[in-house]
């Protein structure tokens, strides 16, 4: 609220308010004899007590409006909140999402288009939904798939499908096991075949490790000739070895920020009914000097909720130290994303860092080297036509 002090000596009735607590904002003087200021509603009693010790007379000259009330001046805002929540409701009685898992071989295309025909699909009401059709709709329609099931939660609906074991000539066809990549050979582990290296052998790409040729001159390889067959046969196994595996990354000296500036967030909601949709609130005309986050539910029938936040873009010089440090983690992280399951990290990172200038700009350039012992050997199989007996 904002009050009125009359009388003499004003500059002791403002040290004798700090003293009782009550906080004077936005001073000001028309007067020698008038001081005008804002204070809390629930001050302006203890400015009262201090008026009395004193000939100072204070009352108040505009009370302002409880932050309810402004929300209630602002009609448009509290319509276009109260058909945001009841639309909410609305939507959240629906299925919006549909999610598959466990499909590798059966097409998520066609899975998607049984469950639609089933009744299955976004936008459908919860209730509205039978289950047990749609799965049995999966099965029938599906060959491949040995069991389905669908899972109905919120707004979304999952459908979960076991795919049938194919047992194919694939598994029978005779190959050799060779290397992936080049490294230096750990240990060897054979299962079927004969092995083509030895530990602390170096190995180059594309190696052969684990031959499926039956040993010349052996009962089997006899054998395999008599009946008529190639002598070979599927090799099995892992050779572990130990590999390095590289990979840099940059990171600039200089960066754009987006950073909030003074301004009020502008909310925007639009319904989406088929061909027609219906807009409510501040439209954005662009992007730029905004950072809009963005919630969609549903797909023809749905709901898109922005919120815009005032931004300006500035540059910040990034530390070396800071941008090496980013460097760093982009290129373990790649390095990490290639590494099998199976890998045994040896030791810690090598790195090295320079300075690089790309486009005008400055960066740091990170190379990272890991070393571990991994599985490196693949299957390749035997062209029958052009496989050579006992070679």
């Amino acid at each position: 609220m904002v009050i009125g002090v009359k009388g003499e000596r004003l500059e002791q009735f403002v040290n004798q308010a700090v003293r009782a607590g009550v906080g004077l904002r936005r001073i000001e003087r028309p007067r020698p004899d008038l001081l005008v200021a804002r204070v809390e509603a629930g001050d302006f009693r203890r400015l009262r007590a201090v008026c009395r010790r004193r000939p100072w007379q204070a009352r108040v000259l505009h009370r302002g409006r409880s932050g309810f009330k402004r929300l209630l001046g602002r009609s448009g805002l509290v319509v276009g909140a109260g058909l945001a929540a009841l639309a909410l409701l609305l939507l959240s009685q629906r299925i919006w999402f549909v999610r598959l898992e466990g499909a590798e071989r059966v097409s998520a295309e066609r899975v998607y288009a049984v469950a639609a025909e089933s009744g299955l699909r976004p936008g459908v009401r919860r209730e509205d939904v039978d289950r047990d059709a749609v799965q049995r709709s999966l099965l029938m329609e599906l060959p491949a798939v040995a069991w389905a099931a669908v899972d109905l939660r919120g707004t979304l609906a999952t459908v979960r499908l076991a795919e049938r074991i194919q047992h194919g000539a694939a598994l029978d066809l005779p190959g050799h096991i060779v290397a992936a990549r080049s490294g230096v050979v750990e240990r060897v582990v054979v299962v079927e075949g004969e092995p083509a290296v030895e530990p602390g052998e170096t190995v180059q790409a594309g190696q052969l490790l684990v031959s499926g040729l039956l040993p010349p001159g052996s009962e089997a390889y006899r054998a395999a000739l008599d009946d008529g067959r190639l002598p070979y046969l599927r090799a099995s196994g892992k050779v572990y070895a130990r590999v390095w595996h590289e990979a840099e990354a940059d990171a600039a000296l200089e960066v754009a920020e987006l950073q909030p500036k003074r301004g009020l967030p502008r909310p925007w909601l639009r319904l989406r009914l088929g061909s027609r949709s219906l807009a409510l609130g501040w439209r954005p005309a662009g992007a730029e000097g905004w950072r809009v986050q963005e919630l969609s539910l549903g797909g023809d029938y749905g709901l898109d909720l922005r919120i815009a936040w005032p931004v300006v873009e500035r540059r910040r010089l990034v530390p070396e130290a800071e941008a090496a440090a980013a460097a760093w983690e982009a290129a373990l992280a790649q390095i990490e994303s290639e590494l099998p399951e199976e890998a045994e990290l040896v030791g810690e990172p090598g790195r090295s860092v320079e300075r690089v200038e790309r486009g005008g700009a400055s960066y740091v350039r990170v190379r990272a080297v890991v070393e571990s012992v991994e599985p490196i050997g693949v299957f390749q199989g035997i062209d029958p036509l052009r496989a050579e007996f006992g070679g």
